[in-house]
């Protein structure tokens, strides 16, 4: 069994001017038996976020939405969730920036609030094993003071993200 951990980065940037930034490490677990799995998450994930016209007197929400599909073989079955991780963030005045982890989350879960266990604290990325895969994707979504950032990538207010889950 080999844990692994690497730090990344990830900066988005809104059609509004403000910045997204995403810092996390990556761990990745691998199992050498007789039937090898492997599964990686982000632990600890910071949200940052900065503009050139923010106030400390703003609020600031990001809402993490981390699709889940699994494909089950050897008679396990396939499905689909999509936990939602909101975050409201802080302002530190020594950085100018509004930061937010996921130990600061509040996760919905089928259109209601579960209370967070311990291994909701991290961001689930994906999973392999001889039975089944787990991959995910991304969205975020980010209010200020009640407006929502538009990604100017795909004109929504939620913005598509790959977060490396280093395989």
């Amino acid at each position: 069994e080999t844990l692994a951990s690497v730090g990344e980065t990830r900066i988005l940037r809104s059609r509004q001017g403000n910045e997204i930034r995403f810092e996390y490490d990556v761990h990745s677990n691998v199992s050498n038996s007789n039937k090898p799995s492997s599964f990686s998450y982000a632990k600890p994930l910071r949200i940052i976020v900065t503009g050139p016209n923010l106030r400390h007197t703003d609020r600031i929400r990001v809402v993490l939405i981390n699709y889940e599909k699994t494909t089950g073989s050897c008679g396990l079955p396939s499905y689909e969730r999509d936990p939602h991780y909101v975050i409201d963030l802080s302002y530190y005045g020594r950085f100018g920036a509004w930061v937010g982890s996921m130990e600061d989350a509040r996760i919905i879960l089928n259109g209601r609030e579960v209370p967070l266990q311990p291994h909701d604290r991290r961001l689930f990325l994906e999973s392999r094993s001889y039975c089944s895969d787990t991959r995910t994707r991304l969205e975020v979504a980010v209010v200020i003071n009640g407006e929502w950032q538009v990604d100017p990538v795909n004109g929504t207010h939620n913005f598509q993200v790959k977060l490396s889950s280093r395989y």
